[in-house]
């Protein structure tokens, strides 16, 4: 079923993990297979809103009653002229082994038949409930062969061999002893995946050879438990802010790795986007750790404020400032910049065009020690600021 929590969880673990867009979409074509899916989606949706909560379908709508019906009292009138035969006919004659044998199976279309119908019946009710509650894989096949039959209760079948069949409104048939499968989102692995994601976080130290190995391992492991299903699920599923493949577009550059001769490629794809994601918090965190372990004021070096000074853009500064920094900096109308600080009422007015206002600059960011020279060519002592 579907865990809130794990959806929540990713939210919030977005900004930590790696964005997998690789390209520009072939929108046309993308918004054409959304839209289908969407007007599929909406169909479902209205029949389940229809059903209410708790309601149970039926093993035979009333659109199928009348052509089952006539089916089964042809076949009964048929059994019963062949058991009228069998009984006048010699024990053991072909013609007694003949009828005897069309008997048979018409008992066994029979129970074929309501085997069919329940297993129809459990599927679409499971299937309402599964997509009631939003966890049906996207990576699922033939899901709009499902839809299709789950979003009402009118219904062309075709019975002409004893076997059921449902026609489409392509003129298709499906065969109601092969009703498409479908699975659900593979949100055990992701809750796996994601609590390794925060650990590295966490941990905030960059991924060397021997700490990839381990959490490789790991994410394999997590990967590959729930078989083919639960892998699509990890490639086509949005569990955070995009699915590794969409399968909407099939100009995706990976789109082709869903195919089931490609499994191990789509494996090895898979265990890499997580690993990389990985990568990417480990690191976030370790260039986070390191700027708010700095000494002392901003924890900005001189160079680095320079630079800022001399493209006129202090605000590119607020991205290197430690995560607990109370320094604010913004632009003001007239082109100057004001840097706020803490304990002091008023900001520091900073105009990186005016020279005069460099060591303001710097003693707001709490850089100290050594000397440096302005545009203008004077010196200036830090240290006595």
């Amino acid at each position: 079923m579907a865990n809130k929590q794990l959806i929540q969880g990713a939210g919030i673990a977005a900004n930590k993990f790696q964005s997998y867009r690789l390209f520009e979409q072939n929108k046309e074509m993308g918004r054409q297979m959304q839209m289908q899916r969407m007007y599929q989606d909406k169909k479902v949706r209205q029949y389940i809103d229809a059903l209410g909560p708790g309601a149970e379908v039926d093993k035979l709508p009333g659109s199928m009653q009348e052509p089952v019906q006539d089916y089964l009292n042809d076949n009964r009138m048929k059994y019963g002229q062949l058991a009228r035969y069998v009984a006048k006919a010699p024990a053991g004659s072909p013609q007694y082994m003949k009828a005897q044998a069309e008997m048979y199976k018409i008992q066994s279309q029979f129970k074929g038949l309501s085997s069919q119908l329940d297993n129809f019946k459990n599927l679409k009710q499971e299937y309402l409930a599964d997509f009631d509650e939003g966890i049906i894989s996207n990576g699922s096949k033939n899901q709009k062969v499902l839809k299709e039959l789950f979003s009402t209760d009118d219904y062309q079948v075709n019975l002409s061999d004893g076997s059921l069949k449902f026609v489409l409104e392509s003129g298709e048939e499906v065969a109601g002893s092969n009703l498409p499968k479908y699975f659900n989102r593979n949100a055990k692995a992701v809750d796996g995946l994601l609590k390794l994601n925060q650990q590295a976080y966490k941990n905030a130290l960059p991924i060397d050879r021997t700490s990839d190995y381990l959490y490789r391992r790991q994410v394999r492991q997590l990967a590959t438990a729930g078989g083919r299903d639960g892998l699509l699920s990890l490639a086509t599923d949005a569990f955070l802010d995009a699915p590794l493949i969409d399968i909407d577009n099939p100009n995706d550059p990976n789109y082709g790795l869903l195919n089931e001769d490609n499994h191990e490629q789509l494996r090895d794809f898979v265990i890499n986007s997580w690993m990389d994601g990985i990568s990417s918090a480990a690191n976030q965190a370790y260039m986070v750790k390191s700027r708010s372990s700095r000494p002392q004021g901003s924890g900005l070096d001189l160079n680095t404020a320079m630079q800022a000074w001399k493209e006129n853009d202090l605000y590119q500064l607020m991205n290197l400032l430690p995560i607990d920094s109370k320094i604010n900096i913004e632009e003001v109308d007239d082109g100057t910049w004001d840097i706020s600080v803490p304990g002091r009422k008023m900001p520091f007015n900073i105009n990186p065009e005016d020279d005069a206002t460099l060591g303001l600059y710097l003693k707001a960011l709490g850089i100290r020690g050594g000397n440096i020279t302005p545009n203008v060519g004077a010196t200036i002592d830090l240290d006595k600021i």
